[in-house]
């Protein structure tokens, strides 16, 4: 009792020859659990690493994005970007799965999207994505409601429906995905579709294309097949010229190893071990590298 008195400390001013331990036991312990930690251990690499967006970034640009379409329902938008606006519409419409997209009326898109830019109409064609962006996530959370591909869903999202059920996102006739990240699909498609994506204010910030890949990374159920593993590993690489900070080897080494890939797994910690000298993905790499190591046939 005398000792738990003297860790708690004394009420009546005076201190004690215990005074502060329980403090530095703490320290003690936090200081024995780091070194725990740092020690190599194997631990198989079945966690991909994600890009990190700034999600207050993201937040500000959302709510810009809510306040254009806002303002593009109560005045009308120029006839120039309406009719971007209808021919998007048609091209999505067009759209056959596993047949690509009506070249014809990608062109004529074109040509609409240039028209404006020439009128200076970046924030109107901005204003009409965000519109239809909103109405794209209503068409899906109907589709999802319903079971029942609307014209509204197919015109705005396309193949939609067959992607989302190709790639793993329903759990029954719920979509896996939420607001944000449909949001951002949309804004993905309609970017690359009208050929925007090159220039302010349409083109993605390094944030958003954190989360467009951190979407297509994290939600990969497809990349257990050729075709899933070809597109990860390009988003791995175009994610490595975008970004300097994010681990494109360990990245890969985990790909790798998912798919039986031990030597190239290897070859990839490695790599991000002599990239990186510290810091937690370092630790990870190490790690990674020492399961990935018992993977692979022992040399005579």
């Amino acid at each position: 009792m005398r000792i738990l008195g003297a860790v708690k400390g004394r009420t009546d001013g005076k201190g004690t020859a215990f005074d502060g331990i329980g403090a530095v036991l703490v320290a003690f312990i936090l200081l024995i659990a780091s070194a725990v930690l740092a020690i190599p251990r194997a631990a198989e690499p079945f966690l991909m690493p994600l890009p990190q967006p700034d999600r207050r970034v993201l937040e500000r640009a959302r709510r810009a994005e809510d306040e254009l379409a806002r303002r593009a329902r109560s005045e009308p938008l120029p006839y120039v970007v309406r009719a971007v606006g209808e021919t998007f519409r048609r091209v999505g419409a067009g759209s056959v799965h596993g047949q690509g997209l009506p070249a014809t009326l990608l062109q004529d898109l074109g040509k609409l999207v240039a028209d404006a830019q020439k009128q200076q109409r970046h924030q109107e064609l901005q204003s009409l994505r965000a519109v239809q962006t909103g109405l794209f996530i209503e068409a899906v959370h109907g589709w999802e409601k319903s079971g029942r591909v609307s014209t509204e869903l197919r015109e705005l999202g396309g193949d939609f429906p067959e992607v989302a059920k190709e790639r793993g996102w329903l759990s029954g006739q719920e979509v896996a995905l939420d607001d944000e990240e449909l949001g951002i699909l949309f804004r993905r498609r309609w970017t690359e579709l009208t050929g925007t994506g090159g220039k302010p204010p349409l083109a993605p910030s390094l944030d958003e294309l954190r989360a467009w890949y951190a979407l297509l990374l994290g939600r990969a159920s497809g990349g257990e097949t050729r075709e899933g593993r070809r597109t990860s590993l390009l988003a791995i690489a175009a994610l490595e010229r975008l970004d300097s900070t994010y681990p494109a080897d360990l990245a890969r080494g985990v790909l790798l190893y998912r798919h039986g890939a031990y030597g190239a797994a290897s070859e990839a910690f490695r790599r991000e071990l002599e990239r990186r000298k510290q810091g937690p993905y370092r630790l990870r790499a190490r790690n990674h590298l020492l399961a990935t190591l018992a993977k692979l046939p022992e040399e005579e």
